[in-house]
This record gives C-alpha cells, structure tokens and sequence, in this order.
C-alpha cells in the first residue's frame, strides 16, 4: 500500500504518479478542484509544489453536488476532463452531453501511466 502523506487534518495515500500527474495538469489544463476535500484540496497541491487552483463548489446537502458544481461548466465551450474513482448516472449523463472526456480510477490504486497517457492524448500531444 502507498504511504499516508498527512496534509493539515486530513491525509491523503499518493502513488508514484500522483506528482506527475498534477505537473502535466497543472501545464497543460486549467485545472479545478471538485472533491470533497473542497478548499482543503489545495494542501495537495502545496504538497506537489504547484499553485493553488479554484474549487468547484456544490451544495453539500444535495444528492450529487459534483454533478451540481461540474454543470456549472456546462456552457463554458471548454473541453473537460474529469478523473474521479466513479461518478453518479447523473454525472455521466452531463459528461455525454457535453462531450467531456472521464477517467475512472481505482480508489485504491489511484492514478495511473495509463491515465497519464489518456490526459497527454486528450491534450493532443505529448508534452
């Protein structure tokens, strides 16, 4: 298993990949946040030595408030990849609509070269 990394109150488990990851996201996309860390999302990028990024927020209460707070980028004309370790039927229906691009990950395995290389093609190229 991957080793707890402690970020304030709360820890997170990195893979090799973790790192890698965010730096290729970070120079290739406008990254946001959306995850229930909300603010607190961006102690891994501290953790990661990058830039904090904006956290999409929904309303807590609601059933699916990352659906709730993705549709906000809707009409925005941007393409969209989402990573996430499974996403409601609610979700997935406005990722087919918008012709967005998700990557479902394992939550205990986490990111991997395969995701990578999936976001490097999304991006259109290799970096």
């Amino acid at each position: 298993p991957n080793r707890r990394v402690n970020l304030g109150p709360l820890g997170f488990y990195p893979t090799k990949n973790t790192r890698p990851l965010l730096k290729l996201a970070w120079r290739l996309f406008d990254v946001r946040w959306l995850t229930a860390w909300r603010e607190e999302a961006n102690l891994i990028a501290r953790w990661a030595r990058l830039p904090k990024r904006p956290v999409l927020r929904g309303h807590a209460l609601l059933q699916d408030w990352k659906a709730q707070a993705a549709s906000t980028l809707k009409n925005s004309g941007r393409r969209v990849a989402w990573i996430e370790d499974g996403i409601s039927e609610e979700a997935k229906a406005i990722v087919l609509e918008c012709g967005w691009t998700y990557f479902r990950c394992d939550t205990f395995v986490g990111v991997t070269d395969e995701h990578l290389k999936g976001l490097e093609e999304f991006a259109g190229g290799k970096p």
